[in-house]
């Protein structure tokens, strides 16, 4: 009978089928395993990746200077916020200020006016008595004298010193906020056309409350000043030409200009006080995002007084571009370097449009906040230049050990063929790493202007190896990485047993006292099991016999599965092998059909529904072996195939990849150690062979350039395939692969395209490394963000 299914429904089947003969052996272990953790979790690794990036700025390593969001970071600091209360304080006794010249209409209180000319209307300066027939004063376009204020009539006296001069004094003070002239009777020629109009108590102190010429101050900081205009004599006043005619100058509160001049003084007010209260009360982040929004209320009133105001154009134009650049830095630029580089970019057009627009205040305050952000920027690179002084100790320590390895134990020649093969790599890597370039670059399209305009200036970022998902998207979940990483462990150890039997690898191991010693597989896992029972493995029976005597030595023969030296067929040859078959026409299209697109697609579960069952026998039958296999050493030991510690990863992510979790490529990690570079270059070629196993980027320490001797030059220095150059290592020697597995088990559990990485030493220099330089070298790489 038909059971109606397609034939198209048997490869979901097929492949759930073989998903089930999987979870059959150890590989379901660890995933059960890795949920458990997770269930015991109170708080997820997103979770608490983004508290670390809530609080990483409050770190007793992380200043101003350097921090990741050095916004947030000065906002912690209390002597700052002090600082900007106090701003704060300042710019709301301008509204105040503001706000009473508003409500009293700029009028402003004196008793003795003395105005003088400067010129006349002949172009010559007054040199005589001055051609007026009058001058009083106006209140709200009323003369005083007759003001609803004064119970009184006010006649004041009004005096020609002889020197282009008059003096006005009336029997009490008045409010004024204007005043008329009267021309004289003598020639229009002789009438005053430059002028200026003083006041004061009687008592000598003059204020200028008038002149031929003002201009709206929209920036007076005097409260006790309550006119909104700055008077000056350089500007020309034309009286008319009738004799005996009364001109009338009033100086009257413009009502919109100096209302919006209020919400600005009001608006920044609130963007310094605001933040500072929230940085009391340790919200750092919601006090920078109330600078961003108070930066575009002030960015929209500038623009409004711009429209209503031109005789300001200039100052405001500047304190418009100024609003503008700071919010782009806080937006687009919030990052320790390109906040810097931002600032001194901004501020030096800043100043220069000041310069060119003869706007002095711009000029001095671009000039002053591009030179302090130059100071920074150089201060920052001196720190991070000397930072390897922190390491310089270590750096000797492997340096030594590693002219010593390549000299003493004839293994120079080794190293340079070694430099070969990898390079080798790289050609044949290359299809993969375009690839994964794709990658990168479709997810920069489906990002921000803001993450565009960080990977223009920040290459670092623009990395070729990423962690993808099934879409190709940047895996964005640093849980998704380990529960892919607790799956792929178990997979990628059945490797590691293999390349490292074949090449006689050891793997690091930690007694109870923290001495290092280098064991076999076997070792490790019957280590693992004794470590359970509170045992420490010190000796072996029969022909194998060991010791681990002290950190990093070895007694005894070499370890079981190891060939001798005499006995072990020369590696070079397995490499011409290597290289030759990758270089066979046949070969190489299989692999650009294969890996063309740098991931193995999961081959098609044949339709035939025979195939399929002998193929799944086969299977099975393979899985029974491993299974014996795993049964037998049990539970896989931390020091062959470890995670990432989790701490390390939130803090690598954050501090070193700026957040982007897809860079993390070390989560599944493990660590083989050879006697000499013959085991590396054996180990490398294993791994390259391996059909299962798609090689993304290379990583070669082991010729960076060192000075051998006097005499001797310098090596290659680090090659990286796949990816930049990262530099400088810190005197460490080792070589570093990220690759994926392919295989179709690693399709079927969902791991096929998470990267891992695989680092080979020598013993010489895995000897050398110590728990304490090893935290040396984690700050410097946090203090240079790699």
């Amino acid at each position: 009978m038909s059971t109606g299914k397609g034939k198209g429904d048997s490869a979901p089947c097929s492949r759930l089928g073989v998903l089930h003969a999987y979870c059959k052996d150890g590989r379901c272990a660890a995933i059960r395993s890795h949920l458990r953790s997770m269930c015991g979790r109170g708080e997820s690794l997103d979770d608490r990746l983004r508290r670390y990036e809530e609080h990483m700025h409050r770190m007793s390593d992380s200043s101003v200077f350097f921090c990741s969001r050095p916004v947030e970071a000065i906002l912690s600091k209390k002597s700052f916020l002090m600082v900007l209360l106090f701003l704060s304080l300042m710019f709301f006794l301008q509204v105040v200020g503001w706000t009473e010249r508003l409500t009293t209409r700029g009028r402003r209180r004196a008793q003795c006016f003395r105005f003088s000319v400067r010129r006349l209307r002949n172009g010559r300066e007054c040199e005589g008595p001055v051609n007026v027939n009058g001058i009083g004063m106006l209140e709200d376009e009323s003369d005083v004298r007759h003001s609803l204020y004064n119970p009184l009539p006010l006649s004041p006296l009004l005096v020609d010193s002889g020197n282009c001069t008059l003096l006005i004094s009336y029997p009490r003070p008045v409010d004024m906020n204007g005043f008329f002239i009267v021309t004289g009777e003598d020639r229009e020629e002789l009438d005053p056309l430059r002028f200026l109009l003083e006041g004061s108590a009687c008592d000598g102190a003059w204020e200028t409350v008038g002149g031929s010429g003002w201009r709206f101050d929209w920036r007076k900081m005097n409260n006790h000043d309550r006119s909104v205009f700055s008077f000056t004599d350089e500007q020309d006043y034309s009286l008319p030409l009738l004799r005996n005619a009364t001109s009338v100058l009033l100086y009257h509160v413009p009502v919109l200009q100096t209302s919006l001049v209020i919400l600005l003084n009001l608006t920044r007010a609130l963007v310094m006080g605001v933040p500072a209260v929230l940085g009391l009360c340790s919200r750092e982040k919601q006090g920078k995002q109330a600078v961003q929004c108070g930066s575009i209320g002030t960015i929209v009133f500038l623009s409004l007084l711009i429209l209503v105001d031109g005789s300001n154009a200039t100052s405001l134009i500047a304190d418009l571009l100024l609003a503008i650049g700071f919010l782009l830095c806080l937006v687009f630029f919030e990052d320790e370097t390109h906040f810097w580089v931002s600032s001194v970019l901004i501020f030096s057009s800043w100043c220069a449009s000041g310069f060119f627009l003869s706007y002095s205040p711009a000029f001095h305050a671009g000039l002053l906040i591009s030179l302090s952000s130059i100071a920074i920027l150089l201060y920052r690179d001196h720190v991070i230049s000397t930072s390897c002084n922190i390491v310089e100790h270590d750096r000797s320590r492997y340096e030594s050990g590693w002219r010593l390895f390549l000299l003493y134990l004839g293994q120079l020649e080794h190293a340079k063929k070694l430099s070969k093969f990898l390079r080798f790599i790289v050609g044949s890597a290359s299809i993969q790493r375009m690839q994964a370039d794709e990658l990168v670059r479709q997810a920069m399209r489906r990002r921000t202007l803001g993450f565009r305009l960080k990977q223009l200036l920040l290459p670092a970022a623009v990395d070729g190896v990423m962690q993808v998902d099934g879409e190709g998207n940047p895996v964005c979940s640093l849980q998704r990485l380990y529960a892919q990483a607790a799956v792929l462990r178990v997979l990628l150890a059945r490797k590691v047993r293999r390349w490292a039997r074949a090449s006689g690898g050891y793997f690091v191991v930690k007694d109870e006292e923290g001495r290092l010693a280098f064991v076999t597989w076997d070792e490790a896992c019957q280590q693992q099991k004794l470590r359970e029972e509170g045992r420490w493995l010190t000796a072996r029976d029969g022909e194998e016999a060991e010791q681990v005597d002290r950190p990093g030595r070895r007694k005894g023969t070499l370890a079981a599965g190891r060939r001798t030296r005499g006995g072990r067929r020369d590696q070079w040859e397995e490499w011409e092998e290597v290289m030759a078959d990758d270089e066979m026409p046949e070969n190489r299209v299989l692999q650009e059909q294969q890996y063309g697109k740098g991931i193995l697609q999961q081959q098609q579960l044949g339709a035939d529904e025979e195939g399929e069952g002998n193929k799944q026998q086969q299977l099975l039958l393979l899985l029974e072996e491993e299974e014996e296999e795993e049964e037998e050493h049990g539970e896989i030991p931390s020091c062959i195939v470890s995670l990432k510690p989790r701490g390390r990863a939130v803090e690598k992510v954050m501090r070193s990849y700026g957040g982007q979790v897809g860079r993390l490529l070390d989560v599944c990690r493990t660590r083989i150690v050879f006697d000499d570079i013959g085991g590396v270059s054996m180990c490398v070629a294993g791994i390259k062979r391996d059909r299962e196993v798609d090689v993304l980027r290379v990583k070669n320490r082991m010729t960076e350039r060192v000075r051998l001797s006097e005499e001797e030059g310098e090596e290659e220095g680090e090659e990286t395939v796949g990816g930049r150059k990262e530099g400088d290592s810190l005197g460490r020697r080792d070589v570093i692969l990220n690759l994926a597995l392919r295989s179709e088990e690693a399709a079927a559990l969902g791991v096929s395209r998470h990267v891992c990485e695989v680092q080979l030493e020598v013993v010489t220099m895995a000897a050398l490394r110590t728990e304490e330089a090893h935290q040396r070298y984690v700050q410097v790489r946090n203090l240079r963000r790699r």
